[in-house]
């Protein structure tokens, strides 16, 4: 079956939870007469506050997907075939299915793959899909999806990406897709048999507000599944937290290229995962050498936290909606124009000058020190110690200045730090996408620009230094993060 129109009987105005019926180049709700545009044949309907700002800016950044469709349902439909034959040749040896580790950064996806879809089908074994209501919270490309499909179910996948819906939509018509938040679903009180996060909740900003939100649109009796997401143990201050975001993060920099990344403190995940019904917890990997790699069940009460902290790799987990669960809708927070926003899409330099307009001002006029925040990795500066001034960046580095600031500068400078190769390297300087110098760089020659260079200031701005390379090229600036690629940046 394919979604050639838009399903709305249970969709709800993320304002006023008033219904909501399509409209010319959109949705509107009959309650406040809240308008949601398009974006491309995509439907929104939801809301970005200030905090989507800097994930709203990588998606604007990867804006290309250069992909042939029918070409890639294809080899989705056949990379899912082998997985499912690899994970019987397991079960079929007398073998639990053990989680594969990997080697190289192509091992790695792969073997990331074929651990979520362990996850997934340990856990749903004996979870009858066919015909069922089922939401894909945080579907992305739709990559996931697949394997509801395949098993009979009707699937509502939701993302906050709207490039990725737009192409998702396309990759697996039989679904409705939807651009929207997850802290606030668009979805009325119990609308789904099933509400399913592969991999997600670890890019949403408040995971216990979005998993509050999945237990409300899923009916009592029905189903809530966690699948494969990073965690780390308890972390009661925020400044613990972060430093072991950017421990694991510094360690993994090729996480660094997606939107939103985060991990979850187990103790949060704990206490979401115990307000369902029979729940069971799935861990990748204990920290036991009788038990190597091989998957791990737990119920929530043998589970304690405890020894979840002692845990390592991935967890997932599944549970019963309670009947006498107690949800409590909130009114989502509007501040960024999402119609203005989607007119920007396909130009780096009109969508990075108006997202910069929300970012917080905590992160405004700031260069990332020797010890540097999380923030400051998620926009490529390296947790290295350096000289006074000098900060080094993997191939890119992202920062946010207000025009006095960059006015008062006396210089940039830039070079390469190649573990004592000299070969140059090409690197650009830009202000707000467009790029305003471009020059060879080594190890022993600096690249100067002066801030009347820059040219005409907005009253924030992004400043970006990236290595150029054929991603680059193409309009895609965050490319692949390396270790022996790196830029040193002196201010002045």
């Amino acid at each position: 079956m394919t979604h050639s129109g838009l399903q709305t009987d249970d969709l709800r105005c993320v304002f006023c939870f008033g219904p909501v019926a399509r409209a010319q180049d959109g949705l509107s709700c009959k309650g406040c007469n809240t308008f949601f545009p398009k974006f491309r044949n995509a439907f929104f309907i939801g809301a970005y506050a200030p905090d989507d700002a800097l994930g709203l800016m990588e998606v604007a950044s990867k804006v290309t997907f250069e992909m042939d469709i029918e070409e890639t349902r294809r080899n989705r439909q056949k990379a899912e075939t082998n997985l499912e034959k690899k994970y019987r040749e397991q079960r079929e040896s007398a073998a639990a299915p053990k989680h594969q580790a990997a080697a190289g950064s192509s091992d790695m996806a792969q073997s990331v793959r074929f651990n979520e879809w362990v996850a997934f089908h340990l856990l749903t074994e004996n979870v009858d899909l066919a015909g069922k209501k089922v939401l894909d919270n945080g579907a992305g490309l739709g990559g996931d999806t697949i394997r509801l499909t395949n098993r009979g179910a009707h699937v509502t996948c939701l993302d906050f990406n709207p490039v990725a819906v737009d192409v998702g939509r396309q990759l697996v018509p039989e679904a409705r897709w939807l651009i929207a938040t997850s802290n606030t679903l668009p979805f009325e009180d119990d609308a789904f048999d099933v509400s399913v996060a592969n991999a997600a909740l670890h890019h949403m900003h408040d995971f216990r507000r979005s998993f509050r939100e999945m237990l409300r649109v899923t009916r009592p009796g029905g189903t809530i599944l966690l699948v494969s997401d990073p965690f780390m143990d308890r972390k009661d201050a925020p400044d613990q937290r972060e430093k072991e975001e950017l421990r694991i993060f510094a360690e993994h920099p090729m996480v660094l290229n997606g939107v939103n990344e985060g991990v979850l403190p187990i103790n949060e995940y704990y206490e979401c995962v115990s307000l369902l019904e029979d729940a069971r917890i799935l861990t990748s990997r204990i920290n036991d050498p009788a038990i190597g790699n091989t998957p791990t069940f737990w119920s929530v009460s043998d589970a304690t936290r405890d020894k979840l902290y002692r845990s390592r790799g991935n967890i997932s987990a599944i549970g019963t909606v309670p009947h006498d669960k107690s949800c409590v809708r909130r009114p989502a927070d509007d501040l960024i124009d999402a119609r203005a926003f989607f007119e920007t899409i396909g130009s780096p330099i009109e969508s990075a000058g108006f997202l910069v307009r929300y970012m917080d001002n905590a992160n405004l006029d700031r260069a990332p020190k020797a010890d540097i925040s999380k923030f400051d990795l998620l926009n490529g500066w390296m947790p290295a110690e350096t000289e006074p001034n000098i900060w080094r960046a993997y191939n890119r580095g992202r920062l946010f200045y207000s025009a006095d600031a960059l006015r008062g500068m006396t210089s940039i400078r830039i070079k390469r730090h190649d573990n004592g190769a000299d070969h140059a390297a090409q690197v650009a300087v830009l202000l707000n996408g467009k790029e305003v110098k471009s020059e060879p760089v080594t190890n022993s020659r600096w690249m100067q620009v002066i801030p009347q260079e820059l040219g005409q200031l907005q009253d924030r701005n992004v400043l970006e230094i990236a290595i150029k390379d054929d991603k680059f090229n193409k309009g895609a600036i965050w490319g692949e993060l390396n270790r022996n690629r790196i830029l040193e940046v002196e201010f002045k």
